[in-house]
């Protein structure tokens, strides 16, 4: 018996861990396409799913250019094939994205959680390519079946479950980031023109995924000359970089039908103060009338323009929500915090007895593949926790992940054999935390902190509920058999009845407008008023914070009974 599996093995080329990760593909398949078909709309879907519409039918790009356009693109094309037409919208419109799914909704009502539904079956593959990606990438240092173990933990992270079947590039983006590190690592151990040329298109997807690796293009370029001073290469393969950089470029320009390329730096319409001088409510570019304002610039506009938007957004800065209290601004530590409240405990155990590992056997490194992999990782995680004016989101350091899964499978596989039978029973706690909590996987918390039901207790935003939670808005509808008029206090801009709920969700119908400086709301009419975690620790809802609620409903939702005197009404 085994000659033959080992025959079959060597027929297909595959490893004896093959049969372990098709099973883990398929469990992973079925699990992104349930939580993407129970989870509503996230405030970002509303706007990236008509923007990909959009691109598509008036070939514009400005709608949602703070991200480059290809997930949304990908995401919009079941939907072009239902028909489905959004008219335009000009070219002067300001947040042209926020119009745009006013009109959606407004067109298609209920009908477009279904939509989000089939869009979202167009993204999904990504984390599933991660999923092959991080087992191909562990197999070229890991021998037997470790290999399976970075799979294992990518495969159920609750943090890929939740962004990985959503129509938004988090995923996609830790994916094009590791796959593009890791064609960059085969470049360079074997520059040849097959590699060069899947290093270019790697860097390319990479760029249309997400503007912020065009940082990866100088990262890269300063490890090779490292390289070449160190004597590990040739100063020739700095041609063949640029090369591949060409490639990327035009790839990118591709993506946006080359529209906008080669404006002159100086004729963008830049308002970050990085790049703009403010004269009121006027901005004018810093490169107008200089020697610099003159080059091309060899990026579309609106991926330069998307760059300039995001940065402004930095610069306004908001305030950050860690540890039950509000603050001006974020924290350095915020995404190390977040990280530790979001990931399972088991994760955590698995990652020192890695580093313990290490540091006892001082074992030999790929150092091309921890610069390849580890640095620009690390440049992400140093630049979000640099970037203190949005700290809200733990979505943001995802692409991070891999590497500490790549870390602990390597550490452990090192570890005193005593423990390595541990390492097994501390990936299926692992994955048990993080399954146990599906479709609700964007709630949760470790257990360390209690889970899901004190999440709020630590952090706020998308880390809670990104609007996912509806559903179970529209399922205490159901439920209920009150008459009483039905508040939801949720964090959807939209009007919930426009979707097809019963309850009014347009706070200025039920709420009053800040009464102080910490800008506190009151209810104004009698009803039920439901408020989802995220919007309950709000610092304008004191009123409810301070009082008990009539019931917790599933998800923490919160519910409070107010009867308004008519004088008051």
């Amino acid at each position: 018996m085994n000659s033959i599996r080992t025959i079959v093995y060597e027929r297909i080329g595959a490893r004896p861990g093959t049969s372990c990760l098709l099973a883990i593909l398929f469990i992973q398949t079925v699990l992104l396409v349930y939580t993407a078909k129970y989870a509503y709309p996230t405030n970002d879907e509303w706007m990236h799913i008509p923007s990909g519409i959009y691109h598509w039918q008036h070939g514009d790009f400005t709608p949602y250019q703070v991200n480059p356009p290809l997930i949304r693109v990908l995401s919009a094309v079941p939907l072009l094939f239902q028909g489905i037409q959004l008219p335009h919208q000009g070219t002067t419109v300001a947040r042209l994205e926020v119009k745009l799914a006013e009109a959606w909704i407004e067109q298609y009502g209920e009908e477009t959680v279904h939509q989000t539904f089939l869009a979202r079956l167009f993204v999904i593959p990504f984390a599933v390519l991660g999923t092959l990606l991080t087992y191909r990438i562990a197999s070229s240092f890991l021998s037997g079946c470790w290999p399976l173990v970075p799979a294992l933990l990518w495969a159920f992270s609750p943090t890929v479950l939740t962004y990985g079947c959503l129509a938004t590039p988090d995923v996609a983006s830790a994916f094009s980031l590791l796959l593009v590190c890791w064609r960059y690592y085969c470049w360079a151990r074997a520059p040849t023109t097959d590699t060069s040329l899947a290093f270019g298109m790697a860097m390319g997807l990479a760029l249309l995924v997400k503007s912020t690796w065009i940082m990866l293009l100088p990262l890269f370029f300063v490890i090779l000359l490292l390289r070449v001073v160190l004597r590990r290469t040739h100063l020739v393969h700095v041609f063949s970089y640029s090369l591949s950089c060409v490639l990327a470029l035009g790839i990118l320009a591709s993506g946006y039908f080359f529209e906008g390329m080669f404006v002159p730096l100086g004729e963008h319409e830049f308002k970050s103060s990085a790049l703009a001088v403010q004269d009121g409510s006027s901005f004018q570019n810093r490169f107008e009338g200089t020697l610099l304002g003159g080059i091309p610039v060899p990026l579309p506009e609106n991926y330069v323009l998307g760059i300039d938007r995001q940065k402004r957004e930095f610069e306004e800065g908001r305030k950050c929500y860690l540890l039950g209290r509000w603050y001006g601004s974020g924290k350095w530590y915020y995404y190390c915090i977040a990280a530790i409240v979001k990931e399972p405990v088991a994760l955590w155990i698995l990652a020192a007895v890695a580093i313990g590992s290490i540091a006892l056997r001082s074992p030999s490194f790929d150092f091309l593949l921890i610069a390849s992999i580890g640095v620009p990782a690390l440049a992400l995680f140093l630049l979000a926790s640099g970037q203190t004016g949005i700290h809200r989101h733990y979505r943001y350091v995802l692409p991070i992940l891999p590497c500490l899964f790549f870390l602990i499978a390597y550490g452990c596989s090192l570890a005193p054999r005593c423990f390595r039978g541990g390492t097994s029973v501390l990936v299926c706690a692992y994955i048990t935390a993080s399954v146990a909590t599906v479709p609700r996987t964007h709630a949760f918390f470790s257990e360390a902190v209690g889970g899901a039901s004190n999440g709020w207790k630590y952090l706020g935003g998308s880390n809670l509920d990104w609007g996912q939670d509806l559903r179970l808005i529209r399922n205490y509808e159901t439920s209920s058999e009150s008459t009483q008029t039905l508040y939801a206090v949720c964090g959807t801009r939209w009007s919930l009845r426009s979707l097809g709920f019963r309850s009014e969700s347009r706070q200025n119908f039920f709420l009053t407008s800040g009464i102080n400086e910490a800008e506190e709301r009151l209810p104004i009419a009698t009803g039920a008023y439901l408020l989802t975690p995220t919007e309950y620790v709000r610092e304008e809802f004191v009123y409810f914070q301070s009082r008990v609620p009539d019931r917790v409903l599933d998800g923490g939702m919160r519910l409070y009974l107010e009867n308004i005197p008519k004088t008051n009404e």
